[in-house]
């Protein structure tokens, strides 16, 4: 019982900090003057915070073990994505054309 009180706080806790995140990605992406606005570097951590909240959403209402452990390895996956896709997007956007990237 404290395991899957343990997991839920922490799927919480995950939904709470990806909805944190995409409120600043979108005040990133919407805002004039921030110097990402409109760029794919902010549309792709939109777009990852949005999949973080619906896999947190998901597994605090699992109960299997399997498809517990398969949602913790799509989270791991997509906090990788969240902190990888946008640094490469926007250096490689900056230094090299349009089409390459």
């Amino acid at each position: 019982m404290f395991a899957s009180l343990s997991s839920r706080l922490g799927a919480m806790l995950l939904l709470i900090a990806s909805l944190v995140g995409l409120a600043i990605a979108l005040y990133a992406y919407l805002t004039p003057l921030t110097g990402v606005t409109g760029t794919l570097g902010a549309l792709v951590a939109v777009l990852a915070c949005i999949a973080l909240a619906i896999l947190a959403l998901l597994l605090a209402v699992v109960t299997g073990r399997g498809t517990s452990i398969a949602l913790r390895v799509l989270i791991l996956v997509g906090l990788a994505g969240t902190f990888s896709l946008p640094c490469c997007c926007t250096s490689g956007g900056s230094a090299l054309p349009w089409w390459s990237v």
